[in-house]
């Protein structure tokens, strides 16, 4: 039996841009000086802003002009996933990847979109922190496959993401990809609610005041990979979910530039 892959450590220019971003009121200056600190970062996020998803007909140049076409959620994104993609320096990506990567930033669009239109909703205050639940609720399956590729590619094959997957992950790695994405989440001291959100997004059993958190987590994530809703979830009113179907489709084509610009 043998654990997942150690997590990259966070680099200081990614740590700092997490908590400038967390804040409700940030300046583009403080944001921008930050992600000057990370060539790698920097370099990722203006190609995403000259990709032809953004259509722009003026090259963009500078950091700042690429973080207010991008915006801070992205430019999260693309920082913690140029980070994670450490993993493989110094081999291919694996098979499978694209798809994960485009699941997760789906998953962490749709958690703020449905976050900021539920009514009289106590989660819209935490919007952000959804976004980055929903971007890294898998990360424990990127660092599966880091540690063992084709072993853990031919289980998301046969298995999927039903229970019998994070089964055969106890078994073959002595934790799920639930438990292992949220020890790395500690590793880089994410909030501590976006880290038991990670950690029980197939389980439940949250603290009430997380299962608001969980449940927007849920609705996502069973809709994207076509999961039907258990009887002890709360859906939110239909109305929102057709349109939260609406907007994971528009946002695809964003999802997949996302991806290639990190790749």
């Amino acid at each position: 039996m043998r654990g997942p892959a150690a997590p990259p450590s966070l680099p200081a220019a990614v740590a700092r841009l997490l908590s400038v971003c967390a804040r409700d009121e940030y300046s583009l200056a403080e944001l921008v000086s930050t992600v000057e600190g990370d060539p790698g970062i920097a370099s990722r996020l203006l190609r995403l802003a000259n990709s032809a998803y953004y259509g722009l007909h003026r090259q963009v140049g500078d950091l700042e002009r690429a973080a207010l076409v991008l915006g801070r959620t992205t430019v999260q994104a693309v920082a913690l996933g140029a980070t994670l993609l450490e993993l493989w320096r110094d081999r291919p990506l694996p098979a499978r990847a694209e798809d994960l990567w485009v699941h997760a930033y789906l998953c962490g669009m749709g958690c703020r979109h449905l976050a900021r239109r539920l009514p009289s909703s106590p989660w819209r205050s935490e919007a952000e922190a959804l976004f980055l639940a929903g971007l890294l609720h898998d990360l424990g399956k990127l660092l599966f496959l880091a540690r063992e590729p084709e072993p853990y590619l031919e289980a998301l094959e046969q298995l999927a993401d039903r229970p019998s997957l994070r089964t055969w992950e106890r078994d073959h790695f002595g934790a799920d990809h639930a438990e292992a994405g949220a020890e790395a989440l500690e590793a880089w001291s994410l909030p501590a609610h976006v880290i038991e959100v990670v950690r029980h997004h197939h389980a439940g059993g949250l603290r009430a005041e997380l299962r608001p958190d969980w449940e927007v987590l849920r609705a996502v994530d069973d809709l994207l990979i076509g999961e039907p809703r258990d009887e002890d979830e709360e859906a939110p009113p239909e109305g929102l979910m057709v349109d939260l179907a609406t907007h994971l489709e528009s946002a695809r084509a964003e999802a997949q530039a996302f991806y290639q610009a990190i790749a």
